[in-house]
């Protein structure tokens, strides 16, 4: 397990004074870098090898807000790995020792010249704890058929080159703010984010073109003042699915 801290600084806020959620997932994302060095699987540890690591999923639960001056404190550990998939736990707490957002990641690998995926090495495997610890309760929303039903809102996104990172593609933290961005104001003014789900289908490249449309949830899975949303995401270019992203907020 690693333990990294970070101190929240002003060209970081949000209009709301807060961290926003992606910077938040930045932090974790470096803490996992660097815990994945201690297993040998770290982004050093894999350059020449002709692979590189790729987030599948992404399980976020907000708690609460941090601003400016805080310090935070990024907690990071390998839960568990198979032959394809190994999946990551983190929590990020403030001074007070309170969780402010956790969340569980799950990863592969990839031929980087065929992009196809490999196989996790053994001795990650052989890492695996004998009682794996969880954040969260896996939670894989099943997405309905939108087919034909107009969105109530489309976000076009055109990438630009500082959202691409060392793999060659969007940084996955993008991602969590784009489905942010398109969320309805009505939601976004009034509500406050309690899941967010992300699926990665298809890679993202400089310059694309995207669309990111968004769907409600019907009113009858809907409990008390929750509201869910579908964000989904398409490349404009051949119409791949790039994401699949659930939010809920109350």
């Amino acid at each position: 397990m690693t333990h990294e801290e970070f101190r929240i600084r002003y060209y970081e806020l949000g209009p709301d004074g807060a961290v926003p959620l992606h910077t938040l997932c930045d932090y974790f994302q470096e803490a996992a870098g660097l815990d994945a060095r201690t297993l040998a699987c770290g982004y050093e540890d894999l350059a020449g090898s002709g692979v590189t690591w790729v987030l599948t999923r992404m399980q976020i639960t907000p708690l609460a807000k941090a601003t400016v001056g805080s310090r935070l404190t990024v907690h990071t550990w390998h839960s568990v790995s198979d032959r394809l998939f190994s999946r990551r736990e983190f929590y990020i707490t403030n001074e007070k020792n309170e969780t402010i957002v956790k969340g569980s990641t799950w990863w592969l690998l990839i031929d980087i010249a065929t992009r196809k995926m490999t196989r996790t090495p053994q001795s990650l495997i052989d890492a695996n704890p004998p009682r794996p610890e969880f954040v969260l309760a896996e939670h894989n929303p099943k997405t309905p058929d939108f087919s034909g039903i107009a969105p109530v809102l489309t976000l076009p996104i055109i990438v630009r080159d500082e959202d691409i990172d060392t793999n060659g593609h969007v940084n996955n933290t993008h991602f969590t703010a784009w489905a942010i961005e398109s969320a309805p104001r009505e939601i976004t003014g009034n509500l406050d984010l309690k899941e967010l789900v992300i699926t990665f289908k298809h890679e993202c490249f400089s310059k694309g073109k995207l669309k990111m449309s968004v769907y409600p949830l019907p009113a009858e899975t809907e409990t008390g003042a929750a509201t869910a949303l579908w964000h989904l995401l398409a490349r404009e270019s051949d119409g791949k699915e790039c994401a699949r992203i659930y939010t809920r907020w109350e």
